[in-house]
């Protein structure tokens, strides 16, 4: 089964935890386990859904090689789409 990347607002949260704890971190009983951010990990998702819009974030790397993109937040820069982009409002765009 394909890795299936949610950019969140836990994320923050699991960050801070990971830099106090190690690499891991368990919440609710799931433990979380940090990748890098390159764009082979988000190529190598089935989708990456963008919940919150922070600028640390590498967005045209999400554009360029995610597969699909929900974006709630409409920080993805539509134009550099090449997968298939799901904004909360407005059409599906198809890179």
């Amino acid at each position: 089964m394909r890795r299936f990347s949610v950019l969140c607002d836990h994320c923050g949260v699991i960050e801070k935890r990971r830099e106090r704890y190690g690499q891991s971190v368990t919440v609710k009983d799931r433990i979380f386990t940090r990748v890098p951010f390159t764009p082979a990990v988000i190529a190598a998702a089935d989708a990456v859904v963008v919940a919150t819009d922070h600028s640390s974030f590498a967005w045209d790397d999400v554009a360029l090689h995610a597969r699909i993109v929900v974006d709630a937040r409409g920080v993805v820069p539509r134009e550099k789409v090449t997968g298939v982009l799901v904004p909360l409002s407005g059409p599906l765009h198809r890179g």
